[in-house]
């Protein structure tokens, strides 16, 4: 136990070490363990053979902080250590500078080795310490004295020490270490001890009261040794320069919280105040702004007439000789301003003589200085100096246009600082004046306006999205001012604007944009950079200022590449903003070009608008687009030209799209409803719909085909040429589209109802999209093509193609009847084949086309469906429809001639069992089929079943159905015509007998 032994130090050190961590899970391990091995901290805690000092140089940061934490809780176990435990920080500082040290085989190379994680650890434990700086804090009467007085020696210490050492270390980090330990002391013992600490700070402060400007030393002009050692003091001279601002600015800072514990009428404050004020004219900006920090809470403390004459000297420093007096008058003045308040700038005329300065023609220096005040003033008191605004802006607006550099550059570093802070009742003040200034006829106060302008490119995020929208359309306004100058001052502060652009890829695309804001010819090159960048950030204020009013030329430019990419940025800006707010400045013109663009004569264009402006509808909604399906609507019916009604309906189609399936469903009986309007040209606009729906819904628009396909079927017979090219283009593009398992129910059905419509037309177009489709189901992409014949109708709608889809394989015309089923197929191919021997030769050519696209083998087919075809012309042939019994007679007749003996072996028996059906409609077909089949081959082919065709054709004349009866006396005759005498002989006789039978019974 305890920590005596090599070992046992090196273990007790190591558990006070984890007493201290940072993570309470090894805190209680090391205090379970501190207490079950009975361990003691040892007076000699700080010495090195106890391992704890060394690990100030530990490397890793977490064992540095529990270091500088133990050494603290040793202090406090053992206050008598005080004095060695202080004196191990500062050595421990001290004694690891960074250094560097030979390298190399020949130690020609240098390294230099880095130890300011060290001095920042010591700086810590220095600053853990402080509460245990002055002792036992139960001592009592002299013993109390004696702690005290040691407390102030170490005190003291402490402060010489870091004016010393601590604020003169290069490094940041260290640097801030060692203020940080110097606040906490004065934070201590402050109140008690502030006779302590101020004359070590005073005294440091005293010593550099005389340092002027720097100036740099001039380049020597010989080369050579001599000028290698110039340079090489010069570079030491600027080093120990910095080191001395660094030591300033840290004992300014203290002197300034340890002046806060003085009485208040103390006469020290006056004189800390002074001091305060004299170190004002050290050029460094650090040790500027720490001074004004410390004015503002020390300048109220002191008699007005002291303040009345700080202020002066302010004043009139700030029309110093150098620079830096300049600069630290202006932050002197503003800490002062600040401290004591508002009223002090009309109590002593501070704004009177700021004025008299700024309009000073005779130096700029003095010009300068005013306008260095301003920029602290506004910097230092925010919003409450904005009433002033409307005194200081023209001033500004003048010095914009100053004939010194200077002092243009601080005028627009004091607008660029009112700009960042200014707020929404400050912009109303500074905005009118500015535009009003911007069309004034004389070009400076234009570029002195626009200078300002641009120097808005500083404001906050808020004011950026409320301002820019007005300032950039001004500023590209400028660009084509007939004066070079005020052209150059609004590219200089589209720039600035530029150069707060936040997003990263919208950044690098700004000089592309800048450009082609300044020259249109440039803008196909800068849309093209933003589409090819994929964006990861959301697209803040400055970025919209930047590429809405480029969009917005990219909508109106006369080529369709550029309008396209412009719709599609358009488009996707919702997506790409943080609020849809920051949008709404622009969106107005945006909506508005977009739905020009909707009525472009170029189709790629139109579609891209209208995607564009269902996107802009997704993001901003209803309240800020009212009523823009309506209007699209009534542009359906309002549209004086196809090009326009076709863009509408793309808009209503992506319109309805982000409404949502809910939309469409409410909106269907309006389309339905408009289809079959009066007007032919309403009923083409609303007809487009049927193309743009199902393309812009895709699979979400599957619950709608069945309906849609009816009207589709129907508008194919309408008197409207263009009515039923749109129609039909609308019903091969579904049929492309819709070709998955769980919608060939959707399609299927209906285009089978469509291959037996009334309507010739309709029947037509059936077939036509009913061919595309089936070679779409087959893997066949693309459209049927009909050849143009007998009318241009038949191309109705029609791309110029050379091929279209055709199945080719066997494979293909089994992977389409895998799909749809052999079942359906037969009586799909039973159909279209019937519909070849139609009356209407532009019917049946678009039969043969469509035949010759989904069959492969043409005889094998036949074989396949014959069943279903017999069938079906069986039904046909007892139609009441003169034109279908005569398609049905030709094409079974087609068949018999063209396949002969081959197929009267299959007709013959098949239309022998039908007539035995139930149906009178069946048995007047099979009569009807007898009679053609008889008609359409040779006495030698049909010799075989002459026996099988009489008996048919007798029992039928006896058929009790009238019509059955008819159709049997026809087939009679073409019997007879055949076999002569034998069809009398074979079939009068038992027509007889039956007679006389059926006499008896009724006896």
């Amino acid at each position: 136990g305890g920590g005596g032994g090599a070992g046992g130090g090196v273990l007790a050190s190591r558990a006070w070490l984890g007493r201290h961590d940072a993570d309470e899970y090894v805190r209680r391990a090391a205090e379970r363990l501190w207490e079950a091995a009975g361990m003691s901290l040892p007076e000699s805690y700080a010495a090195p053979d106890f391992a704890l000092s060394c690990l100030l140089g530990h490397a890793h940061a977490p064992v540095r902080a529990a270091a500088a934490r133990a050494l603290a809780g040793g202090m406090r176990t053992h206050p008598g250590s005080a004095d060695g435990t202080l004196q191990l920080l500062l050595e421990t500082f001290r004694g690891n500078p960074d250094v560097e040290v030979r390298t190399g085989d020949f130690g020609d190379e240098t390294k230099l080795v880095l130890n300011h994680p060290t001095r920042a650890a010591a700086c810590a434990a220095l600053a853990a310490v402080a509460p245990h700086l002055m002792g036992a804090a139960k001592a009592k009467g002299p013993q109390r004295q004696q702690q005290q007085q040691a407390g102030r020696s170490r005190l003291r210490a402490v402060f010489e020490f870091l004016v010393a050492d601590g604020l003169a270390d290069l490094d940041d980090g260290v640097w801030a270490g060692a203020l940080e330990a110097g606040l906490a002391h004065i934070e201590l013992y402050g109140a008690g001890h502030a006779g302590v600490v101020l004359p070590v700070l005073e005294a440091y402060l005293a010593a550099r009261r005389g340092e002027g400007e720097r100036k740099e030393a001039k380049r020597p002009q010989k080369k050579g040794k001599k000028g290698v050692e110039e340079e090489r003091k010069k570079k030491k001279k600027l080093a120990e320069a910095d080191v001395a601002d660094r030591v300033r600015e840290g004992v300014v800072i203290c002197l300034g919280n340890a002046a806060r514990f003085l009485p208040a009428d103390s006469p020290k404050v006056a004189e800390v105040v002074g001091l305060l004020i004299q170190m004002l004219d050290t050029p460094s900006y650090d040790v500027q702004v720490a001074v004004s920090e410390c004015l503002v809470h020390l300048v109220a403390r002191v008699d007005p007439e002291e303040a009345r004459a700080h202020i002066d000297t302010c004043l009139k420093n700030l029309k110093g000789p150098t620079y830096g007096m300049r600069k630290g008058a202006a932050f002197g003045l503003a800490g002062i301003i600040k401290g004591l308040g508002m009223d002090a700038l009309k109590e002593y005329a501070v704004m009177a003589e700021l004025t008299k300065m700024v309009t000073n023609k005779g130096s700029y220096k003095v010009r300068e200085g005013a306008l260095f005040a301003y920029e602290r003033l506004f910097a230092a008191l925010g919003f409450e100096f904005e009433p002033l605004l409307l005194l200081v802006l023209p001033h500004l607006l003048r010095c914009f246009g100053d004939s010194s550099k200077d002092v243009r550059r601080a005028t627009q570093e004091a607008s660029g600082c009112i700009m960042a802070s200014i707020t929404a009742n400050g912009m109303k003040i500074v905005m009118p004046l500015v535009l009003k200034s911007l069309n004034d006829k004389k070009w400076r106060t234009k570029l002195e306006s626009i200078g300002l302008l641009g120097s808005m490119a500083h404001c906050s995020t808020d004011q950026l999205s409320s301002t820019l929208p007005t300032i950039i359309p001004r500023l590209l306004q400028s660009l084509s001012d007939p004066h070079e100058e005020v052209q150059r001052g609004a590219r200089r502060a589209l720039k600035q604007i530029g150069e707060v652009v936040q997003n990263p890829e919208v950044r690098g695309s700004v000089p592309a944009i800048l450009t082609a804001l300044a020259k249109p010819q440039s803008t196909e090159r800068a849309l093209q950079r933003l589409i090819n960048t994929s964006f990861v950030h959301a697209v803040d204020a400055a970025s919209l200022a930047l590429v809405a009013p480029l969009l917005s030329r990219g909508l109106k430019d006369r080529n369709n590449r550029t309008k396209q990419m412009a719709a599609q940025i358009t488009g996707s800006m919702c997506t790409l903003v943080r609020d849809t707010a920051d949008l709404l400045p622009y969106a107005a013109r945006l909506i508005e070009l977009v739905k020009a663009m909707i009525s472009d004569n170029s189709p790629g264009v139109r579609k891209v608008a209208a995607k564009a402006l269902g996107s802009l509808y997704k993001g901003l909604g209803e309240a800020e687009m009212p009523g823009v399906l309506q209007d699209m609507l009534q542009a359906l019916r309002d549209a004086s030209n196809a090009v326009q009604r076709s863009g509408a309906a793309l808009g209503v189609a992506y319109l309805l799209v982000v409404m949502g399936s809910d939309a469409i469903d409410r909106m269907l009986p309006t389309i339905l409803n408009g289809v079959r309007d009066d007007d032919p040209q309403v009923r083409e606009g609303f007809a487009n719909l049927f193309i743009t729906l199902p393309e812009s819904f895709g699979k979400k628009f599957v619950p709608f085909i069945r309906t849609v396909l009816r009207a589709v079927l129907s508008l194919l017979d309408d008197k409207s040429v263009e009515v039923r090219g749109i129609v039909l283009q609308a019903g091969h593009n579904i049929a492309q589209a819709f070709t998955a398992h769980n919608e060939i129910e959707s399609l299927l059905p209906t285009l089978q109802e469509g291959l037996r419509h009334p309507q010739w037309r309709s029947r037509m177009g059936a077939c036509h999209i009913m061919g595309t489709y089936l070679c779409n189901l087959a893997g066949c992409l693309g459209q049927v093509i009909v050849p143009q014949s007998e009318s241009e109708e038949l191309a109705d709608g029609q791309d110029d193609l050379k091929e279209g889809a055709k199945i080719t394989t066997s494979r293909l015309h089994a992977q389409m009847a895998k799909r749809i089923g052999l079942r359906r197929r037969d009586a799909i191919l039973s159909t279209i084949y019937l519909m070849r021997s139609e009356s209407n030769g532009m019917v049946a050519n678009t039969a043969f086309r469509v035949w010759k696209a989904v069959v492969v083998n043409s005889p094998a087919t036949l074989s396949s469906i014959f069943p279903t075809l017999i069938s079906r012309i069986i039904e046909a042939l007892a139609s009441e429809d003169a034109d279908e019994q005569h398609g049905a007679g030709e094409a079974l007749g087609g068949i018999v001639q063209k396949m002969g003996a081959a197929v009267l072996k299959e007709i013959v028996p098949l239309l022998q069992t039908r007539l035995r059906s139930g149906d009178e409609a069946t048995r007047q077909g099979v009569c009807l089929g007898l009679k053609e089949v008889m008609r359409s081959t040779s006495r030698k082919r049909i010799s075989d079943y002459v026996p099988a065709l009489i008996g048919a054709v007798r029992d039928a004349l006896c058929d009790e159905a009238e019509a059955v009866r008819v159709a049997a006396g026809e087939a009679f005759q073409n019997l007879h015509g055949m076999v002569g005498q034998q069809a009398i002989d074979e079939i009068v006789p038992a027509l007889i007998s039956q007679l006389a039978s059926r006499e008896e019974e009724e006896e």
